[in-house]
């Protein structure tokens, strides 16, 4: 089965890191820069040439709220008209979007 990617290449994440050896605490910018459809998981490329591999879930959360809610809205577009269970994913992914504005 392959994963579908809802993120696009080049979208701009922004996520906490704790303090480090390396660096300081703080949130760290960077950009979807692969995704692997057999896998389902994100590489992100960070500003400071850092990078990561995370999971869709991880995206919801370090992508932007205006990119997270164009997403919700296309699924919706897509599906038509949504179960209960969906529309209560979607309102707990807007709100933790929200929360990290």
């Amino acid at each position: 089965k392959k994963f579908q990617q809802l993120f696009p290449l080049h979208t701009r994440v922004k996520k906490w890191f704790d303090e480090s050896d390396d660096a300081p605490a703080g949130y760290y910018h960077g950009v979807v820069a692969k995704f692997d459809e057999d896998q389902g998981w994100y590489r992100i490329l960070y500003d400071d040439g850092d990078k990561e591999d995370v999971s869709e879930k991880t995206m919801f959360k370090i992508a932007s709220k205006k990119v997270v809610n164009a997403i919700l809205d296309a699924q919706k577009t897509a599906v038509g008209s949504l179960d209960q269970r969906q529309t209560d994913q979607q309102r707990a992914l807007r709100k933790e979007a929200k929360l990290r504005e």
